[in-house]
């Protein structure tokens, strides 16, 4: 039960897709005025299909719903992770690494960046029309909802295998990182026109409160648009 597709070859090469998209994307368009570009191993693309596949056969259905795989797809780049971050000046054969600090908030980011590509790779359908669940997302209600998931991310990690009870424990772990990932990109996707008329009102502060670094939530706003 790979992530997206039926088979691990059809699912990696659409994960290889995604990434590879969103790295390119980040490269040419701005992304590496934030100090580091990305590259995307190969070797973690397939560690990642075969992870999601592990987690979802362990603990949702044999077809799990969109929102679950949407959701195994951030986790999965997340802890794995799909892309790797290196100094604007790196090469495919000198990776040179980022601080550990911007290592730990940028993987967040980039698994963020996975959110709408996701979407439109997993289609829904009522039993009468069909289309991409990116066809009705309509991003997150606030500047402030948006951050508290990005901090999501960032607290995402797996544990050491000596402080955990036993193997299982981890995958325990990753199922209930899925789950919960899932039960909020949910609840955003079925918000639209439910908004509370409060939603919103504290974005101006939590915006002050950041201005030591704002980018960290507004990076993908920031990105130049490619031309056609």
């Amino acid at each position: 039960m790979p992530i997206f597709m039926d088979s691990f070859e059809n699912d990696e090469a659409l994960i290889q897709e995604i990434a590879v998209t969103t790295a390119t994307y980040w490269n040419e368009n701005g992304g590496t005025d934030f100090g580091f570009q990305v590259f995307v191993p190969k070797d973690n693309i397939k560690e990642m299909s075969h992870s999601g596949d592990e987690v979802l056969g362990a603990f949702f259905p044999e077809e799990p719903g969109p929102f679950k795989r949407v959701a195994t797809a951030l986790v999965m780049a997340r802890l794995i992770p799909l892309f790797c971050l290196a100094s604007v000046d790196s090469t495919d054969d000198h990776m040179k690494p980022i601080p550990a600090r911007d290592e730990r908030e940028w993987q967040a980011r980039m698994a963020f960046l996975l959110l709408e590509p996701a979407l439109a790779a997993v289609h829904m359908t009522n039993g009468t029309d069909e289309g991409s669940m990116r066809d009705h997302w309509h991003g997150f209600p606030s500047l402030h909802s948006k951050a508290e998931f990005l901090f999501w991310l960032e607290w995402l990690c797996d544990y050491p295998p000596d402080i955990l009870l036993d193997e299982a424990a981890g995958l325990d772990r990753r199922g209930r990182m899925v789950l919960g990932t899932s039960l909020i990109l949910e609840a955003i996707y079925y918000q639209d026109g439910h908004k509370s008329g409060i939603c919103g009102s504290c974005d101006k502060e939590f915006f002050k409160s950041c201005k030591t670094n704002p980018a960290l939530f507004t990076f993908d706003a920031q990105l130049k648009i490619p031309h056609e």
